[in-house]
């Protein structure tokens, strides 16, 4: 049964999309109340977790991709899967500079694929030793976030801005979209790109698993359907090109088998087990590409 009542803490976010204030709360999970916009449908979690909590999910999601033994397999499946992003990116490009700065940049996945279609690349990741990682590669990266990084970006994009934005699988982790997206608007040039993918609350992955999907988790914060991203972009003046189904990713079959102790929260014993019948396994069987459907969304936007 669906409680219908709305949230009038004062505390309680506005809509990121419409700014309403009206919240309709809608399931829990773990320990976490999810709430929809009344007006436009995004959702939210709240309370957000702490800080110290989300550190936690992410260092233990950072350590599990570097000892992995598939990374990298898992790391070329990456690249294939941002190869399309670059060429629509190069297919809408109008400006002549090609500066492209890749928010969440990871290992530097994008990085790559971007310098690779002659795109210069800079890139920003929240974890400070895959950024030292990456910058190792490539000088133009630095660890922190889009908010709290603004200086360091802001004189990065310098008097002539970024033509290109990407930010893949990053803005349900903001706490605050708006925000980060108005300083995303000011480091980019005018007729400037901005790509943005987000796992789709009106897919038929969410639509089929209900609050079983696999996008609800603790790290996001934040869940929008075609329209009400599209809507918030537009109201930051932003034209919206193109959207469509992200649906360019593929993962080993090791390393799925593996994320099924976290994905599923089995006890200790079963990672064991899953890990050691993985060790038997052939190598071709492990390293098997196989559909991943996140349920996720893209939208490529010029900046007017």
């Amino acid at each position: 049964m669906i409680n219908t009542q709305t949230q009038a803490d004062a505390a309680f976010p506005g809509c990121p999309s419409c700014q309403s204030t009206a919240w309709q709360w809608i399931f829990k999970k773990a320990s976490y109340d999810y709430y929809c916009c009344k007006t436009c449908g995004v959702e939210t979690v709240w309370p957000q977790p702490a800080p110290v909590v989300l550190n936690a999910i992410y260092a233990e999601q950072y350590g599990e991709r570097t000892t992995n033994t598939t990374f990298d397999v898992v790391a070329a499946t990456k690249r294939d899967a941002f190869r399309p992003y670059i060429q629509l990116l190069n297919a809408h490009h109008q400006i002549q500079d090609r500066k492209l700065l890749d928010i969440g940049c990871d290992l530097g996945f994008m990085l790559d694929e971007a310098a690779a279609s002659g795109w210069n690349p800079y890139g920003i990741e929240y974890d400070v030793v895959r950024a030292d990682t990456t910058s190792k590669r490539f000088p133009n990266v630095c660890a922190g976030d889009v908010e709290s990084r603004q200086d360091v970006l802001t004189t990065w994009a310098g008097a002539h801005k970024f033509s290109a934005i990407t930010m893949m699988d990053v803005l349900e982790h903001t706490r605050s979209p708006e925000n980060v997206l108005n300083i995303v608007h000011n480091i980019l040039a005018d007729q400037g790109l901005l790509l943005i993918v987000v796992p789709d609350r009106s897919g038929l992955m969410r639509r089929l698993t209900r609050k079983h999907w696999i996008a609800y988790n603790d790290e996001h914060l934040w869940h929008f359907n075609r329209t009400n991203l599209a809507d918030m972009l537009t109201k930051m003046g932003y034209a919206v090109l193109l959207q469509g189904r992200d649906a360019n990713r593929y993962l080993p079959f090791g390393f799925l088998m593996s994320r099924l102790f976290n994905v599923l929260r089995l006890p200790t014993r079963f990672n064991f087990w899953i890990q050691k019948a993985i060790m038997k396994m052939p190598r071709a069987v492990v390293n098997l590409k196989i559909p991943y459907p996140t349920g996720g969304q893209y939208v490529l936007a010029r900046k007017q």
